[in-house]
């Protein structure tokens, strides 16, 4: 920390339960804010500015930063408060923004921001539908399970014309951004908006957390059985995590298609086939394949199956980490050897690379390849 909370005393319960209690916090906040809000559109405007190129920072960085802080403002609520795993975002994005499309183009002078709201409504009650599963399982189970909704989300919105407007590519070109009557066309503009809509919702969050709603998902988080034995309702309050986690995900969607890309299509909210989590998985899967190689007697096949099956090489490398059982596996003709030919061949054994009692912990967790 930079600063201490000493000295700072308080004498009511609402001066302790305020947002930000500390004063230093609320100085802070406020010199960010007038950053935001005031500094930066600010600064684009000045004489000497038109050598950087601030539509670009505005539309290439400042609002997809803003956007995807949202969404994983919502994520951090499921996740990081609930304690549930979900590899569905983007499919909840991709519902609020094709949600905003056709609640614009199906209801017309229906106010946008009003729009934004019934998208993340949606995008809710899809998120409940796919929070089910979390009522019977959890951790890396739910995952998969939330993973569902990308897949089925994503096919969906393509084999379904209606909700494209029946575009033969599936791409759909947002409406014009108008708030309040007033035309929001330039980066400047929507950068405000997105800012806008940003903080009010983190600070709707932020006291969600605090309230008996965000201290019941802690308790779910910490040890579901104790928050039922209280008297919190589980899946009262799964489901409501879900939903809240996707209403948020729903409106970054949202203005991911009005503010930031303009046109979208189901594929742009498609997850990678490949996970970059895969990519360091199989570099250490060669690795310990390059570890198995002194050991000719070894077949790398049988080891590939033996780590598919999750055996641990501690136990089928002991003979090799122990000298004294090195005689035994060389027969009868070995054993009449010199005896100064046995020893140089354990101590050769028992110093070689797999042998060593720390490394096999620090090479993939004891894993075969």
């Amino acid at each position: 920390m930079l600063y201490r909370e000493a000295g700072q005393f308080k004498t009511t319960y609402a001066a302790d339960q305020q947002l930000f209690p500390i004063r230093q916090d609320r100085i802070a906040m406020a010199i960010l804010l007038a950053v935001a809000f005031v500094g930066v559109p600010l600064v684009s405007v000045l004489p000497g500015a038109a050598a950087i190129d601030f539509n670009y920072w505005f539309n290439g960085v400042l609002i997809p930063f803003l956007i995807f802080s949202l969404a994983a403002l919502g994520l951090n609520i499921l996740t990081g408060y609930a304690g549930l795993l979900s590899l569905g975002t983007a499919a909840f994005m991709a519902v609020g923004a094709f949600a905003a499309y056709n609640f614009e183009l199906r209801l017309p002078g229906i106010p946008m921001l009003l729009s934004f709201v019934l998208a993340g409504a949606v995008a809710a009650l899809v998120g409940i539908v796919f929070g089910l599963p979390s009522l019977r399982i959890k951790g890396f189970y739910l995952a998969v399970a939330t993973l569902a909704a990308q897949f089925f989300v994503v096919w969906a919105l393509t084999k379904f014309g209606w909700f494209s407007n029946y575009s033969s590519s599936g791409v759909i070109t947002a409406q014009k951004l108008v708030v309040f009557g007033y035309a929001v066309d330039t980066p400047v503009k929507r950068y405000l908006l997105v800012l806008t809509i940003v903080c009010v919702m983190a600070l709707a969050a932020k006291n969600m957390v605090r309230s008996a709603i965000g201290r019941a998902w802690m308790a779910v988080r910490d040890m579901d059985v104790a928050a039922e034995v209280v008297g919190i309702p589980i899946m009262k309050t799964k489901l409501l995590a879900f939903a809240i986690s996707s209403f948020y995900c729903g409106v970054a969607g949202a203005l991911y298609a009005f503010a930031y890309l303009g046109t979208v299509e189901p594929a742009g909210y498609r997850r990678r086939r490949q996970h970059p989590g895969i990519v360091p998985g199989r570099r250490l899967h060669r690795a310990a394949a390059d570890l198995s190689r002194p050991f000719g007697d070894v077949d790398r096949a049988q080891l590939r199956a033996r780590f598919a099956r999750g055996a641990r090489i501690e136990p089928h490398l002991d003979h090799l980490r122990r000298a004294d059982r090195v005689l035994p596996r060389r027969g009868a003709a070995r054993a009449r050897a010199p005896v100064a030919d046995r020893q140089g061949e354990a101590q050769a054994v028992a110093v070689s690379p797999l042998s060593r009692p720390g490394l096999p912990a620090f090479a993939i967790g004891l894993y075969y390849p």
